[in-house]
């Protein structure tokens, strides 16, 4: 079965970013979603919708490749594709995939991309029991267990869990997919809640501890397929 990639490439050289998508466009197991110049942009782009690789260059005006990293730890693998070869410890200290140096060619980017299949292999085949989040300025071990429920709000995320509450910057649907697990369904637009700890169900709304959640119509029969009920 072919592994199917989403991925982005960022990039401030147009030339650079049109030259590695008509690459991409030779590798099947490669679907690019989209071109960026710049860093932010990127980011904008990865708060509302998921990919599995970013193609990412380093040196980029107002915020480069490596800071892109540092201010977002929930990103998926990313691919270093740079003109210069001098930054390749300071990348892999941010435990990036692979660096490539322009220019790129077929060849080497297939194994890259392998690379990258392989690493989302690995943790799929893994029975992962946490996640790791920064919250305060450290970073904290959380047990899916422990997590009641999980809100969005603005550009950071709340980790309910039965001891208090964590904020991270992050999207939800980014924590959607890095959660990965059976126990975690979205409920609303600005929720994700462990069926475990829902208490009551009563038309759109359900109860977790204290807390009401709201229900959207969209959500409420994969809810309801989750817990088994009929509605």
């Amino acid at each position: 079965m072919i592994m199917i990639l989403k991925c982005i490439i960022v990039d401030d050289d147009e030339l650079s970013r049109k030259m590695l998508e008509k690459l991409c466009a030779q590798i099947e197991d490669l679907d690019v979603k989209g071109l960026f110049s710049c860093a932010m942009d990127a980011l904008r782009y990865l708060d509302e919708n998921l990919v599995d690789l970013i193609f990412l260059d380093i040196e980029m005006p107002e915020m480069t490749g490596l800071d892109m990293l540092s201010v977002r730890q929930d990103l998926p693998p990313v691919i270093f594709i740079t003109g210069k070869g001098q930054y390749a410890i300071q990348a892999f200290e941010h435990n990036v995939t692979d660096y490539l140096v322009k220019p790129v060619n077929l060849t080497r980017l297939v194994k890259a991309v392998e690379k990258v299949k392989q690493q989302l292999t690995k943790h799929q085949e893994k029975d992962v029991d946490h996640i790791f989040i920064r919250s305060g300025g450290r970073f904290i071990r959380l047990r899916f267990s422990d997590i009641r429920f999980i809100e969005s709000i603005g550009d950071y995320i709340a980790f309910h869990t039965k001891n208090g509450k964590h904020i991270h910057h992050s999207s939800l649907r980014s924590i959607e997919k890095q959660l990965n697990n059976k126990d975690f369904v979205k409920v609303h637009r600005s929720y994700i809640v462990n069926i475990h700890h829902i208490d009551e169900i009563e038309d759109n709304t359900l109860v977790i501890g204290d807390e009401l959640i709201p229900v959207s119509r969209s959500n409420r029969s994969v809810l309801f397929q989750k817990l088994r009920m009929l509605e």
